[in-house]
């Protein structure tokens, strides 16, 4: 009779060491995928500024129109995947910035493309072209915008 009681507990110290095994495999499967997850974002965002910094834009002519329109022309360098569009910015003559003009689409390699002529509706004092910059930027697999 005492054997059979001995087993019983030697069965119990049995599961009970499998089941704490069975958790810390889940706990280590958990704070493995959250890892991954961390690790997976934190390198989408280091290839996106890798491919910032190939890129180089530069405006090749800015010429303001009226008072509330400019028309741009960008050059782009010789280096760089293709983007999924940029952001114009010009000054206003009290040195504030105006608002940002989307323009998408991607601007070849070693060409001057023409962005248009930009509406900056709302602003009235658009006098100096020399200040406009240009921004690329990316739209990632979401949708978001990522600018350079």
């Amino acid at each position: 009779m005492n054997n059979i009681k001995n087993s019983k507990r030697g069965l119990s110290a049995i599961v009970t060491t499998l089941i704490i095994i069975l958790l810390v495999f889940i706990a280590i499967g958990i704070v493995w995928v959250v890892i991954q997850d961390v690790i997976k974002g934190g390198t989408e965002s280091i290839d996106y500024q890798s491919q910032c910094l190939e890129i180089g834009l530069s405006v090749s002519q800015a010429q303001v129109l009226s008072a509330t329109t400019i028309s741009v022309a960008v050059t782009r360098s010789a280096r760089g995947e293709a983007i999924d569009g940029v952001k114009v910015t010009i000054p206003q003559d009290d040195g504030t910035w105006s608002q940002v003009v989307t323009v998408p689409g991607d601007i070849e390699e070693l060409v001057t493309s023409s962005l248009g002529i930009l509406n900056f509706a709302g602003n009235t004092s658009l006098v100096d072209p020399t200040g406009v910059t240009v921004t690329p930027y990316f739209v990632d697999g979401v949708g978001n915008e990522i600018l350079c």
